[in-house]
């Protein structure tokens, strides 16, 4: 099931299984209702879960309501996306990262430099 679909079951859920109450909804306040009738938001669904049961990212990632169609992208992950990388696609994507990092680590070196000349 697709995150766009995990939300529209939620809202049927909650609104007993009708459709027309889905679309009238005035909830809101809940973390769903933007995209009850359009596009799945992985980060709308982690809000809603906290909001739900127990607050804080434990509760939500020991959460036991299996059933519940949000359930398997509670963690704010697409679980249908698996990226399936070569050992050489693995290191290139190291790399870039580390080249990113250092790139980053020096703007931010220069600009507290600048800083201080200026200050």
């Amino acid at each position: 099931m697709s995150a766009t679909k995990a939300i529209h079951a939620k809202c049927l859920d909650c609104c007993l299984g009708d459709r027309k109450e889905v679309r009238l909804c005035v909830s809101k306040t809940c973390a769903l209702y933007s995209l009850r009738l359009g596009k799945g938001n992985l980060k709308a669904i982690r809000e809603y879960c906290l909001g739900c049961g127990e607050a804080g990212w434990k509760a939500v990632k020991n959460c036991k309501q299996t059933d519940c169609s949000l359930y398997p992208y509670r963690l704010g992950k697409n679980p249908n996306r698996k990226l399936k990388l070569t050992e050489e696609e693995r290191k290139d994507r190291a790399n870039r990262l580390a080249q990113l990092t250092l790139a980053q680590l020096t703007l931010a070196a220069n600009a507290s430099k600048g800083a201080r000349k200026n200050g």
